[in-house]
């Protein structure tokens, strides 16, 4: 999609990082992110993220009623020495709670986050 990063962007890729380790919600960073999870490409709930990592990050949904491994996108924006960059990345709900969601980063390069190693 045009106006989007994604991890596959070499301009965001840090290839070090490629290298097979475990991750997890270990690895999460507390953060405070406005997010828009879209649905079949539709926008379906705007809401909040307080943690991000290679893996995945979790949000507070509410009680939205999504199934468990259902296959969404979440859209947010990050600031990096160049600005303001707008992200549109396929995740999946791990696991569902009453606050919110765990979603795990569908792309294989989930590790490659350059802003994460800093």
């Amino acid at each position: 999609m045009f106006g989007y990063d994604t991890l596959v962007d070499a301009k965001v890729l840090n290839l070090d990082a490629l290298t097979d380790h475990p991750s997890g919600d270990q690895d999460r960073k507390p953060v405070n992110l406005e997010v828009t999870l879209f649905c079949h490409g539709f926008p379906c709930t705007s809401c909040h993220a307080t943690s991000l990592g290679p893996d995945g990050m979790f949000v507070l949904a509410g009680s939205i009623s999504l199934a468990r491994n259902a296959y969404l996108e979440v859209e947010f924006t990050l600031n990096d020495s160049k600005g303001k960059r707008l992200y549109r990345l396929p995740v999946y709900i791990n696991e569902q709670t009453d606050e919110g969601l765990d979603l795990k980063f569908v792309n294989t390069f989930s590790n490659a986050f350059h802003y994460l190693d800093s």
